[in-house]
Order: C-alpha cells, then structure tokens, then sequence
C-alpha cells in the first residue's frame, strides 16, 4: 500500500538514507526526485532553461521508459497519446529541436504483408543504429562497385560476393536504381575480361553479361526535422530551400515593392513562396503575408504546379500572366474538361450505322450536384489555410472504405461441377459508392490531365478491368510529355474515386471463382452501364478463362489450401476433401506440354483455307442464323436464367450447333457485331480441334472427340483438367484472333475502334454479309500474280443463309485451285541485274513481312463499310491479295507428302543417285477424323463435277 511521506529529507543524500531507514525501515520506498528524472531524461549537458509542453515532456518520459528499444512515431498517436498525427509531429518537433531525441527511418511490415514506413523516435544516450537488410546490402553492393575499375561490376559476382539470393540481389539493384544509385547495363564479356573463356556464341555474335555501373556512392539517409521548413504545406518548395541565394535587401525601400520586383524580374515562369522567402532572407510568416497582400491587390497571381510528388504554387505578375505557360496549358486542359464533362443523351437503338458514344445519363443520381469550383478560382484562395495533418487524411480514407455497397445479383455462373452449391454458380457485382467527399484538392494541370485521360478511357472502352490499364495509359502519356515521376497506384485510387463521386464512372467489385481459384476483380466503367450488363458478363467469363489457362494444377491446389486455410471455421473438412478430389493434383502437378507430331491434324486440325472457312461459318451462325440469336438490345431472353446453360440443347442435331449459346447484342453497337471474348467464350471442342492447334497431349481428350455428343461440348464447360490443358499460356486467344485477322484481309470482317492499352479481346467486330470472287482461272501462268490481260468475271454474294456462306467457298475453292499459278521459272544467270527479268521467279516476302499492306484494314472503326470489295492488290487467286498464295492446294488440303515429311532433296541428288537404292521409311500412321475425311472426299467430288 502506497503512503505519502509528509517529511520532507534534506538534500544531502547521506541525512536522506538515515531519515528513509529511521522512519520506513526495511521496506521498499519510492523517492521522486526531479533533478535525477531530469538527468536520466535531458541529461547534465542540456538546457537548464529549457521550458517543455506537458504533452512533449510525457513523450520525453515515455521514450526514456522505451530505453534502447525506442519508440515509432507512428504508435504514439495511435495507441499511446491517441492524438491527432499532426500534432504529435509538433510536439516531437519541439524535442528534435533541442537536441533531445535522435530520429531514424524504420519500416514495419504489418500482418497483412504490407511494409509501413514511419520514424523511430530515442533518447540520445540510448541512441542505437537500426537499418534494414536492403540498407546493409546497398551500402556493400555501393562500396564493392567503387572498388571496381569504371565502378563496373558483373551482377553474378556481385551476387556471389554478397552471399544472397537472386530475389534479395534483385531487389537491392531495383532499390538502387529507384534512388538513382545504379544503372543496368549489358555490355560484351570480351570489353569486360577477355581472358574469361569464349567470347563469341555458336552463331558469332558476342556474348553480353549484364552488369552495374555506380552513378553515386551510396549515403545514409537522414530523417530531417524541419525547422524552417514548410514541406507540409502544398505552398512549399522543399528541391530548393537549402540552395537559395539571398539577395541584397534595401532596408530604406518597402518590402512589398522589392518583392513584387523579384516575382516580375521572374517573368512568365514564376516564383514559389520558399524561394522568395530565401532572397528576401524573411521568414515563413511574413513570407505568406507578403504574397497574400501582393495577391489581394492583384499585382500576381497564383498557380499550382507539380514539382515531383508535390504541389507548389507559383505565383506570376499580372504582367506575364498571359504569357506564362502554366496558364496556357492549364486553361487548355480546363477547356478540354468541359467538353468530356458534358453529358450526351444515349441512343439505345443499334444499328448498322456509326456506334453512339452513350454519355451520363445518371446525373440525378450523384451523392452530391454540386458544380465543380473552378480550379484557377482555387488556386486564387491559396494553400495557406494551414497545414494538412496526417490524421485527416486517415480518416478520409476510413470513411472511403466504410462507402456503401449496392450489391446486385449477375448473371453469369461459375463453370463449377454440378455437385456445387447453386449459391457458388452466381457472380454478385458490387457497386461501391463513396458518400462521404474528401477533402478538396488544389487542381493542378497535371491532376486535370490525368482526370480527363480517366474519363476518356472509360468513355471508350466502356469497362476496364482493373487499375493497372488507366495506371499504364497515365504513364505512357506523362512519360511523352516528359515527366520524370510516375503514378502510383494510390493516386489512381484517388482519382477514381473523386470521378466516382461525381459520376463520371462507377466502381464494380466481384469476387470470381473458377475450378476452385478466387479471385477479386474490380471494374472501372461508364456511368451508363449496369452491374447485369453484357460487357461486365463478357469481362467476369474472359477472367474465368484467363484463370483456367494461367493457373497450373499445383497453383489451383495452394489457392484452395488458402482459401480453406482462411474458412477453416466455416468449411467442413469433407467439402475440403471432395474439393481437393475433384482438383486431382496428384496426376496434373507441374503439366509440362509433350510435342507430338502430326498430333493436332489425327485430332481434326484444317489447312489454312478450310480453317478460315470453318471460322467464318462458325461466326455467321452465331451472329445471324443462330435459332435464338438477338436482335435488339432489349430482348426479354437476355435476362433468362443461365443455372442450366451447361446442357441446354439450343439446336436438335449432332453437330457443333448442339449446345453453341447465342451471342448477347451490346447496346453501343448492335446487330451484326459481336465482342471477341464472347465468341471465345462460345467455341464448342469440336470447332476448337479444327481452328486451333494442339501439337501436345492432353490426357482425356481423345474420350471426349470420340463421343458423338461429348465433342460438342463448350470450352468453357469441360472439366478442369481438360480444359486447363487445351487453355494452356492462352496460346488459343493469339491463333483465334489471327483467324479473324486474315477473315479482315479478305473483307469479310471488320474490327471495331481499339483504344490504346485495350485487350484484344474486348474489342468488337463486325461480320460483313457482301463478298467478291474473282474468276481468275483465265488468267496467264505465273508464280503468284494473277495479272488481267483481259477482264475477269467477277461474281459478288450476299450472305443471308448458311447455305450461301457454303456457295461462296465451295466457288472460292474452285477457282483458287484451278488458277494457273505456282509456275516456278529459274533466274536468269546471264544478266547482270539490268536484263528483262519479267519472267524469272519475283521475291516474296516472307513471315509477318508478307501481309504488311493489308494491315490498314485493321484499323477499326464503328462505320460499317459492306460494299463486297475485297482488300489488297487482287493479284491473288480468286481477287485476294497475292500473300494469301490461295492457289496451292497445301493450304486447302493436307496432301500425302506434307504429312510423310520426306528429306529434302537436292538437284544433284536427283540427277546423280546412287546406284544402291534408298531405304523409304514408312510414313508415321496418323489417323485423320471421319468427319474430316469425309468433308474432304465430298469437297475433291464438287470439284471433279466443276472441272467435268
């Protein structure tokens, strides 16, 4: 039990003892003595004098109980003072300023796996040096490159030399570079050390290692206390208030008139408030003062400008304000804002015509409809209202998490196994709203900027997954105008939130299962689109396939533990075990493809022509002959529900059409167009074997081709190993879209508008419905130039039944293979380059050189231009370009020679063999589907019967 001794012992500290023991005893007694708490906490050489707040005292106090452990800033306001951010920054700022306490960067890594970066605060007897392993690791990877000649050093041996891993080593150099320490280089071994080994590579070229060159030494970083600094305030120039030279200073004249001389001697580019203040050798205060008369009398004017990862406000005499670039280019943008800003009514009524550019339409439903203040009007009221405190800005982000949610139900289900639950085959979307607006922000040219190229993303692509694109398209366009600094993440979040708020987009969130894997996914999109809209239902299924052709079987499986691992409590362990069975790790772990030749034509693989053939009968089923297809946008079957989609029967026959969906109609461009993803989403296996192809083995496969019904099966519904398999690096998207790149070289297809940084297979195409034969059997023998020494007939289709897309091919067949090209003639040897070579064999181009005058029809556009007119130099068999080389009968049919593969042979082989006969190898048996087979027997009849 405590008691307060009313006696007061003297000072001696031997008459103290006596007085304690005569009157306490033996038991423990408690002194307090203010000159040792004073000693142990300022210790003998500090200020006698010095006069503390009670709040900086007790975090004197509270450090020195810390001892050589320390303190983190951040903890003090958080759980010990609970004070607000700022203030505890003052308060430590008092103590700095003394000399009380030393200062150091510390990084926390919290149990999310987020690393937070705050300062730890200790007394200075107690003052211990605490640095990270990357901090360590960059000043001896800085000290072993100094020692280097030219500061070169291979990156092996500098790995080698520190001990670390090539993730650890990884990081150091990034760090480096971030901080401008380093830089990447790759030079040849032969400059570095020619003595080490060879040089060259088995084709002659050098051999480059890649190695890094010390730009700066490296330098502990020091955690400055800003005594005269104003950093925090948007107002301040801290890259240049150590380097300003101060100027002569008239005591006789006015400081306003010198100060107005140095803003006009500055001219059009202007002056921040730090730099005035270091000419003028003033202080922060009068500073403020100065300019604040200046600008209240309208001699300058203020703008705000990005300096690096800061705001500073220039301020510009009225003089130059005209002149003066910050102006021009933030009026520019301003005018530019407006125009994006201005609602447009939407047309919902699709057509072949030009696509609409559907506008807000839900201003009504803004959490707030206020105008914007205008940014210049801003900037006028200055940054000065004081200095904006960490806590704040905590508290905005902690109302911004707390936003409502609108959750809405979507249509699109999981491809999961039946035995799943019906609550797992259904994708809520959630529309996060911000209700609470932040703190309002001094608008800069450069945030401006970055908002209209926001709004102007989201106007045309509609719906963006993820941040990463908008993050991609900022950087590109900043790095163009030069800006050093690039944007993060965090500014991206600000920003999207601020247009959300004002309704120029909408946030969506889901959570997208597939073959056990989760993932979060959120949309950017335009204010006119719904969380049940197509483009969000076509996005959600392309995630669902990027995750079953990026995730491998034993990536699947640690997702599953994950999520297990989480729901330990809500999950039984036989639904952990069913999952875990139905993943079948054990077979499928770390799938490597296997090679096997002639594998993808035994599984049905076409030519090039007959592909082509296939994919554009395959596209006008879907988008015009389709029994259920969709004509308008408001159809009452989109809204149908999709719980037994797997196995509904849209067509009663054997075929591909079994089970193929129809295709949604989008609102912005309508019938006869149709998104990539969807048709991809769409592909049953029995058109996917003979479109796409598989060169390795995929285990079950062959059990699905062989049933009559089971081959008709979509992708998207195949079991999770399968289709794992067949999706594998996505290779299917990049062969699929060339097929539709070579359909648009022959003019039956035309792209949509791709913006810059969309997917390929987000972007929209239009299926044209009038085509052009050229009957180019008359033509003259050449090598692949069907030239016209007298006028061709020409036969023009217009596609309205399957029938005719049948017709079309069938003559496209027939007059390609009877033209009389492929005639080879050698080249002349007589000539030196300047004879009449009109008859030799021309040069062709090869690889992607070869189609390189048609990439002009790739650009996309939302006019429809259907007038049967084929592209390219119709010199081709049939009207089409000559790169197509239509006329082979290689790219129509798989002939015996191309599938026996025989050894080259040269001319002087065939001329000069050899008496001994040559042992021919059996051709390797492959065994070509029926179907195939027989499509090809009755192709060779039609065209006997056209010949005869």
């Amino acid at each position: 039990q405590r008691k307060e001794g009313h006696h007061s012992p003297d000072k001696n500290q031997q008459s103290i003892c006596l007085c304690l023991f005569r009157w306490y005893g033996e038991k423990l007694v408690l002194v307090a003595s203010q000159e040792l708490r004073y000693r142990a906490l300022i210790g003998d050489e500090g200020n006698p004098e010095l006069k503390l707040s009670d709040y900086s005292y007790c975090i004197l106090e509270r450090l020195g109980r810390a001892r050589w452990q320390g303190e983190i800033q951040r903890d003090l306001h958080i759980s010990s003072f609970k004070l607000d951010a700022g203030k505890v920054h003052y308060l430590r700022k008092s103590l700095d300023r003394n000399g009380l306490i030393t200062l150091q960067s510390h990084v926390v890594r919290l149990p999310t796996g987020v690393r937070q970066h705050s300062i730890l605060l200790l007394l200075k007897r107690f003052h211990v040096d605490r640095r990270s392993k990357y901090d360590i690791l960059m000043e001896s990877t800085s000290n072993l490159l100094s020692e280097l000649p030219n500061n070169i050093g291979i990156m092996l041996r500098l790995r080698e030399q520190l001990q670390v891993g090539e993730h650890t080593f990884k990081r150091v150099y990034q760090y480096m570079q971030a901080a401008k320490m380093v830089s990447v280089l790759t030079i040849p071994l032969q400059e570095l050390n020619p003595e080490a080994g060879p040089c060259k590579t088995k084709r002659g070229t050098d051999i480059r290692v890649r190695c890094l060159k010390l730009l700066r030494p490296y330098t502990r970083k020091e955690t400055y206390d800003d005594d005269d600094d104003e950093n925090n305030d948007e107002d301040a120039d801290g890259l240049v208030k150590r380097n300003i030279q101060a100027q002569a200073r008239d005591i006789e004249r006015d400081l306003l008139t010198q100060a107005y001389e140095i803003v006009v001697a500055n001219g059009p580019k202007g002056i921040s408030q730090s730099v005035l203040r270091g000419q003028l050798n003033i202080g922060r205060l009068e500073s403020r003062m100065v300019c604040k008369v200046l600008e209240r009398n309208n001699m300058i004017k203020g703008f705000m400008e990005d300096e690096g990862r800061q705001r500073t406000t220039k301020y510009i005499s009225k003089l130059f304000v005209e002149k003066s670039n910050l102006n021009l280019r933030f009026a520019k943008e301003l005018e530019r804002s407006e125009k994006l800003r201005v609602p447009k009514n939407d047309s919902t009524d699709p057509g072949n015509g030009p696509c609409p550019d559907p506008e807000d339409q839900e201003d009504a439903l803004r959490n707030d409809p206020e105008t914007e203040q205008d940014p210049q009007e801003e900037e006028e009221e200055e940054a000065h209202k004081g200095q904006r405190s960490k806590g704040k800005a905590g508290k905005k982000s902690k109302s911004a998490k707390k936003g409502s949610q609108r959750a809405v139900p979507s249509t699109p289900r999981h491809s999961t196994p039946q035995s799943e639950t019906a609550d797992d085959t259904v994708t809520v979307v959630e529309e996060v709203v911000d209700e609470k607006r932040g703190h309002e922000q001094h608008e800069t040219y450069r945030m401006l900027k970055r908002k209209n190229l926001i709004i102007e993303a989201v106007r045309n692509l509609k719906v963006i997954e993820g941040l990463y694109t908008l993050q991609k398209k900022l950087m590109d366009e900043e790095k163009q105008d030069g800006v050093s600094t690039k944007v993060c993440k965090k500014s991206i979040v600000r920003l999207t939130r601020s247009l959300s708020r004002d309704g120029y987009l909408k946030l969506f969130r889901t959570t997208v299962i597939q073959d056990g894997v989760s993932r979060k996914v959120e949309f950017v999109v335009h204010p006119s689109v719904t969380p049940d809209d197509p483009l969000v239902k076509s996005a959600i299924e392309q995630v669902r396939f990027k995750i079953s052709s990026s995730y491998t079987e034993e990536e699947k499986a640690k997702a599953v533990a994950q999520d297990s691992k989480d729901d330990l409590q809500s999950e039984s362990k036989s639904h952990r075990g069913k999952t875990e069975r139905q993943m079948d790790v054990k077979e499928l772990k770390d799938f490597k493809p296997t090679i096997v030749p002639g594998l993808s034509r035994s599984l049905g693989f076409q030519p090039k022509m007959p592909r082509f053939r296939m994919v554009h009968s395959f596209l006008f089923y879907l988008m015009y002959d389709h029994p259920f297809r969709q004509t308008t946008f408001n159809d009452p079957s989109l809204t149908a529900d999709p719980t037994d989609e797997q196995f509904k029967v849209y067509v009663n026959e054997l075929s591909w059409k079994r089970f193929v969906p129809p295709l949604p109609v989008h609102r912005e461009f309508g019938y006869g167009w149709a998104l990539t993803s969807d048709v991809l989403i769409s592909l049953p296996l029995s058109v996917y074997v003979q479109v796409i192809q598989i060169n390795y083995k995929v285990d079950g496969l062959e059990e699905f081709l062989n049933d009559p019904v089971k081959q008709h099966y979509l992708i998207r519904f195949l079991p999770s190993n399968i289709k794992t398999q067949l999706l594998h690096r996505r290779k299917y998207f990049f062969s699929f879209y060339e097929n539709l790149q070579k359909l648009c070289y022959m003019g039956l297809l035309q792209f949509g508008p791709m913006e810059k940084f969309m997917d390929k297979d987000q972007g929209f195409f239009y299926l044209k419905k009038r085509a052009t034969i050229v009957d180019t059997t008359t033509c003259e023998p050449h090598y692949n130039l069907a030239i016209e020494m007298r006028p061709f007939d020409r036969r023009h289709y217009t596609f309205t039944t399957a029938q005719d897309v049948e017709n079309y091919w069938f003559d496209m067949l027939c007059v390609c293979l009877n033209t009389p090209l492929g005639v080879v003639r050698p080249r002349s040897r007589l000539s030196d380059g300047d004879g009449d070579r009109e008859g030799d064999e021309p040069d062709v181009a090869v690889g992607a050189e070869r189609y390189e005058r048609l990439q002009y029809t790739l650009k996309g556009s939302c006019d429809v231009v259907d007038d049967g007119v084929t592209p390219g130099d119709g010199q081709g068999a049939g009207g089409l370009d000559s790169s197509f080389f239509s006329h082979l009968k290689r790219n129509w049919l798989w002939t015996t020679h191309l599938v026996s593969k025989p050894k080259k042979v040269t001319w002087r082989q065939s001329h000069c063999a050899s008496k001994e006969p040559a042992v021919q190898t059996p051709p390797p048996q492959i065994c070509v589907c029926r179907s195939v087979h027989c499509s090809l027997f009755s192709l060779l009849i039609k065209v006997f019967i056209y010949l005869y």
